[in-house]
């Protein structure tokens, strides 16, 4: 990791994409104990910022309450069907044998919908 960092060092004319491009995946990898930790804190953060919206914001506490019991997804745009499984936030919606199936974990949505539990 520490010899791929060498070749940020040296000053660039390359534009600000070309950098992040390099950077990417490789910059700077997590260990998968890392990345369960993240998750767990994602979570954790993005239900802190659900729950100060609804707090704070009418608007977003309304229409939470007017989707009554449907299924909120948060759409994982841009994505096929096939990949759409690897999705953590975003999820897919689509009718099998006459039944709704979220494709995608859709922690968003899944978010959103326990916090509304709260409010019904």
């Amino acid at each position: 990791m520490f010899e791929y960092s060498k070749k940020f060092r040296k000053p660039s004319n390359k534009s600000c994409n070309d950098i992040k491009k390099l950077g990417g995946k490789k910059g700077l990898a997590l260990e998968p104990s890392e990345i369960a930790r993240w998750t767990d804190i994602s979570i954790d953060v993005q239900n802190k910022i659900s729950t100060y919206k609804i707090k704070n914001y009418e608007e977003v506490r309304n229409d939470l309450i007017r989707s009554e019991s449907k299924i909120l997804v948060h759409t994982a745009q841009r994505c096929s069907i096939d990949k759409c499984n690897e999705r953590f936030w975003e999820g897919k919606a689509i009718v099998s044998n006459g039944e709704i199936k979220i494709l995608g974990r859709n922690m968003l949505g899944n978010i959103w919908m326990e916090l509304r539990s709260e409010l019904l």
